[in-house]
């Protein structure tokens, strides 16, 4: 069985977080999951939120097609160039361990 396609689209503010992820079944049916929660917290910490819970409702290896609005999603871990700790760095290690099981392409929309 060859890995699902998945499109996880993300969006933040301060106060919320919202998205949606669509695959096609077996049967070509489109399935798609609307994410949204009231969250008080920085735009780049509801858009990691975001992303964390689309993958915590995947059940199987994918290949993840991810859109977002805002660049802080794309960057490559919690540390940065001069070794310092990022803000989010529990989001950040729970983002990663999510990722390892699927293979992710990142789009940054505007």
């Amino acid at each position: 069985m060859s890995e699902r396609q998945v499109t996880i689209e993300v969006h933040a503010t301060a106060s919320k977080y919202w998205g949606c992820m669509e695959t096609l079944d077996r049967n070509g049916n489109l399935y798609r999951k609307d994410i949204e929660e009231d969250r008080k917290s920085t735009v780049n910490g509801n858009a990691l939120q975001a992303l964390i819970s689309a993958l915590h409702r995947l059940r199987y290896s994918c290949i993840l097609d991810i859109h977002t609005d805002n660049e802080y999603v794309e960057q490559s871990g919690w540390k940065n160039a001069k070794g310092d700790t990022i803000p989010h760095k529990e989001q950040w290690q729970e983002l990663r361990k999510l990722l390892a099981n699927h293979s992710a392409r990142f789009t940054t929309t505007k």
